[in-house]
């Protein structure tokens, strides 16, 4: 499957799934994707080879599509059960097997890096938010 195909395919698929999701209650975060690999990926638009989409909006679920790689799928969880209250908002990132959470408060913003050989990380931009492993709650501040 040429790269061409397999974004317009990842973009339909995920661009139908997120019109079935469930889930009703969207709280507002955005997402600044680095792309260091050789070829491009998609988040909702291309993201082109060697450079940076630094505003993607504000989401509720959202896909970031890496041919060869897969798709990291990010899936709003709302309020979270945080014992201290605070960061009040989460998102689970599954991408590959692995789950992480990153926790927010409102306008939360999440860094997504592709590497040179297309695997992703993920880091917290905004003050206050946290990425966990797996679906532990956030650690209190």
């Amino acid at each position: 499957m040429t790269n061409k195909l397999f974004t317009r395919t990842v973009i339909t698929l995920i661009s139908s799934g997120m019109l079935f999701m469930s889930n009703t209650v969207f709280a507002l975060w955005s997402m600044e994707v680095t792309n260091n690999s050789s070829i491009p990926i998609s988040v909702v638009r291309p993201v082109p080879a060697n450079s940076s989409l630094t505003k993607v909006g504000t989401l509720g679920n959202g896909a970031v599509a890496i041919p060869g790689r897969g798709v990291v799928k990010m899936t709003d969880i709302a309020h979270n059960d945080n014992p201290c209250g605070r960061p009040h908002w989460g998102v689970q990132i599954d991408y590959n097997g692995s789950i992480k959470r990153f926790y927010y408060d409102g306008g939360g913003k999440l860094g997504i890096t592709i590497d040179d050989k297309g695997a992703a990380s993920f880091k917290a931009l905004s003050g206050g938010s946290q990425i966990v492993n797996g679906t532990n709650p956030p650690r209190c501040r």
